[in-house]
């Protein structure tokens, strides 16, 4: 509700922006002193109803004249720019020769902004008058939207083409890579599985198979026009707006393609039809990320199955939609009106675990303890790690930070229970000036620009949580500004886990599994005595409420339980 500095009472710009930093109480009150402050500006002139006479060139004694019967337009520009307003009158800016030049540009550019909404409402609604079109356009001026007298016309019918966050185009299409870029990695090809959440309703169960265990199958015919709630909604939305759609990889993240590029929304989808699968053209490729090898496989960089280039008449790239449903790579969510985002009591209630549904990771990043970690974000609501304990991590955290500060890259901080990204940082500032502001603290200290607003909350004592129930840290201001003060074992999380066991992370998993031939997992030892059982890597607070005997071994089958609900909460916590 603040007013713009055109329609505020402050006399300078200085003050209006001072008073623009203020928390609401004392700016609502810095706004009612200026109102009630006398004017310490200038005094204006008196405005004049013509321009003052001024010296003419030659003759008629020094006095400009005007011939009001000719026409002739008069232009007035020492008085502002004209102001349309709601009604459809037009006036002028009466504080015009009080601003700097600075703040006369400013204002041009938010009056014509401003005019031309209220032109376009006026049009729509049948009310525009050729007047006050008239009062806008200054003698001799080109048509609004006119383009330049020496512009080459536009060719006929040409699509428009949306700009992309693609690289450039290469010279010849596709870039083709080595076999090797679909080696075995930590999860098939891929260093991590899919995300677990997936755009437009995708199984990821489905989406992982394709991603990382396959190399020649691929979803069903026609499954991309089936997601009629989310994909084809999508579609349908851009369409109207149009606006192409962007696909990202399933696993990462990254950008893979935007369509329709040079060609209409309806000639994408035909010949998406037509085939099955999505269907791009080199044009909506992002070259940077996309690679086909030589028999035609078209794959990420990161080792992402992703289909097929089938040429026609020219190349055409037929993809699984479950290898480009991923979730944009955007580390934060939008920032807020208001820092930080409350949240009530009620977050932090007891569930399944503490205050969270689930233990912390097994394997937490730089080396972190997983029982303090535990400890203090599903166990506590007031205590904290020891001071410095971020910088003591000199194998992990520090080197982390010091290869981020080398790249000029943002380190990513996430939930040490559920791998949800909370915070980015830095952002608009330094590598030195976030280090220094945390030595200074003894814990990594964030502003609001890096924290992800969707997945962080601030209770009303000061206390920052997830969304999830993991206590973070607590948020103590400082010279006016929120500073969120934060555990480095609550954000010691790893993002591809999720909060899950992963076979990478237990010594006991990487000697007994091995990778089967449809790509899964599969036990290549037996589970004979009980201390095989022990080791293996499901939660302990499972193996408190197994009955005697309940499990039974086999030299082919994992574990077979005579309970159905523990057999579920087995493979969710099992390493494979």
């Amino acid at each position: 509700d603040f007013p713009s500095f055109i329609e505020s009472p402050f006399n300078t710009r200085v003050e209006y922006e001072e008073a623009k930093k203020l928390p609401e109480a004392e700016r609502r009150l810095a706004l009612h002193r200026a109102k009630k402050a006398p004017n310490t500006a200038p005094e204006a002139p008196a405005l004049l109803a013509l321009p003052a006479p001024e010296p003419a060139a030659s003759g008629g004694g020094g006095i400009r004249t005007l011939d009001v019967l000719s026409g002739t337009p008069v232009v007035l520009d020492q008085y502002g720019p004209v102001v349309v307003n709601t009604d459809g009158t037009i006036s002028r800016i009466t504080n015009w020769d009080r601003m700097s030049e600075a703040e006369r540009e400013v204002a041009k550019r938010r009056i014509a902004k401003r005019n031309v909404e209220r032109m376009k409402a006026f049009a729509a609604a049948g009310e525009l008058k050729e007047e006050l079109v008239s009062a806008l356009q200054t003698p001799d001026a080109p048509p609004p939207d006119s383009p330049p007298p020496d512009a080459p016309p536009p060719p006929p019918h040409a699509p428009k083409t949306p700009k992309t966050e693609h690289a450039p185009m290469p010279d010849k299409c596709p870039v083709v890579a080595p076999d090797s870029v679909m080696d075995q990695k930590a999860h098939g090809t891929s260093e991590t599985p899919v995300q677990r959440d997936l755009r437009w309703g995708c199984d990821r169960d489905t989406a992982d198979k394709i991603c990382n265990f396959n190399r020649h199958y691929a979803e069903h015919s026609g499954y991309f026009e089936s997601r009629r709630r989310g994909f084809f909604a999508e579609f349908e939305a851009a369409k109207a707006a149009g606006t192409p759609m962007r696909y990202h990889d399933s696993n990462t993240g990254e950008l893979l393609f935007t369509a329709p590029v040079g060609r209409t929304h309806d000639e994408f989808w035909a010949e998406s039809m037509s085939h099955g699968w999505p269907s791009f053209r080199d044009p909506e490729v992002n070259w940077a990320r996309v690679r086909c090898l030589a028999n035609g496989e078209c794959v990420s960089v990161d080792g992402t199955h992703l289909g097929h280039n089938l040429p026609d008449s020219k190349n055409r790239y037929c993809i699984n939609l479950v290898s480009v449903a991923g979730r944009p790579k955007t580390e934060l969510a939008p920032m807020p009106d208001k820092c930080p985002v409350v949240a009530p009591d009620s977050v932090m209630d007891q569930k399944a675990h503490g205050t969270s549904e689930t233990p912390v990771q097994r394997d937490l990043r730089w080396g972190c303890d997983r029982d303090t970690a535990d400890k203090i974000c599903n166990f506590n609501r007031h205590y904290a790690e020891h001071s410095g304990y971020f910088e003591s991590r000199r194998r992990g955290f520090f080197a982390e930070f010091e290869a981020a500060k080398a790249a000029g890259t943002p380190m990513r901080y996430h939930d040490s229970n559920t791998g949800e990204l909370l915070f980015t940082a830095p952002v608009g500032r330094t590598h030195d000036e976030f280090w220094a502001e945390s030595m200074s603290h003894g814990w990594p200290s964030f502003r609001d620009p890096e924290v992800n607003w969707a997945r962080v909350r601030c209770l009303a004592n000061g206390e920052c949580v997830s969304v999830d129930g993991t206590h973070l840290g607590h948020n103590l201001p400082k010279n006016g500004r929120n500073r969120y003060c934060i555990n480095l074992v609550s954000v010691a999380g790893r993002p591809e886990s999720g909060g899950q066991a992963s076979a990478e992370r237990c010594s006991w998993c990487r000697g007994h599994l091995s990778t089967g031939a449809r790509g899964g997992a599969r036990a290549s030892g037996q589970l004979r005595t009980q201390q095989d059982l022990d080791g293996a890597c499901w939660s302990s607070d499972l193996r408190d409420h197994l009955p005697a005997g309940a499990a039974q071994y086999s030299t082919r089958v994992d574990v077979m339980w005579t309970a159905s609900s523990l057999y579920r909460r087995l493979t969710d916590s099992w390493c494979g």
